[in-house]
């Protein structure tokens, strides 16, 4: 099941998951949900950028690189085009991934990872866009 950004997300941080396994985009949620954030799935690039409707919130993108339907690199570039502003963080499972295709600031996780490996890059791109270093 696909959800759409709502204007008024409230207080909470919006997190954006966007993976073809359904059991990833529930793992994930899970994870961003305890961490406090409000969590919204998709499970190709079309269908996330359809959930962003305009002037939406979105805090964090977490996108899978390798999608059935589209490419996280791509997603990641639409995303900051309408809000500069989002975190970005890429997965994959792949063994090779050409990370020169991410945007600036983006920050990678290979698949598998733990919890506190996720936490601990979304901290750190967010750290990195308050201080402007995008990386």
């Amino acid at each position: 099941m696909e959800h759409r950004i709502t204007q008024n997300a409230g207080p909470r941080p919006v997190a954006l998951v966007v993976d073809d396994n359904v059991e990833v985009c529930v793992t994930l949620e899970a994870i961003l949900e305890d961490a406090g954030y409000e969590v919204v799935t998709a499970y190709s690039e079309e269908a996330a950028v359809r959930s962003l409707p305009a002037g939406g919130k979105l805090d964090l993108l977490v996108a899978d690189v390798t999608l059935r339907n589209g490419n996280g690199a791509s997603l990641a570039k639409r995303v900051l085009e309408a809000r500069p502003e989002t975190t970005i963080i890429l997965m994959s499972g792949w063994s090779t991934v050409d990370e020169s295709t991410f945007p600036p600031g983006a920050r990678f996780l290979r698949k598998p990872f733990r919890t506190e490996q996720l936490l601990e890059a979304i901290k750190l791109a967010e750290g990195a866009k308050k201080s402007g270093s995008g990386a």
